[in-house]
């Protein structure tokens, strides 16, 4: 994979008021044709809920890693463990 050939999506969110309306699954897919449009080939993702890895898996994404945010530590302290896994 040459560099400008693969992208990095993250940070998706949406307000309550337009939830379960279909609002990440319409913006992931339009900005994966975009990327094919551009040239993109691969794209890979992080998820941190159960709702966003639904919404990818749907999308034809699978897991490839997995970690958890309570197990992650720095300076041997738990610095996510208030992300619910």
């Amino acid at each position: 994979m040459r560099p400008g050939e693969r992208r990095h999506l993250f940070f998706l969110g949406v307000g309550d008021s337009v939830a379960g309306r279909g609002v990440p699954r319409h913006l992931i897919s339009t900005r994966l044709e975009h990327g094919t449009r551009k040239g993109y080939r691969l794209a890979v993702t992080e998820t941190t809920n159960k709702v966003s890895q639904d919404i990818f898996r749907k999308l034809g994404f699978f897991e490839r890693v997995w970690g958890s945010y309570l197990s992650h530590r720095f300076a041997r302290r738990a610095v996510f463990a208030s992300i619910a896994e």
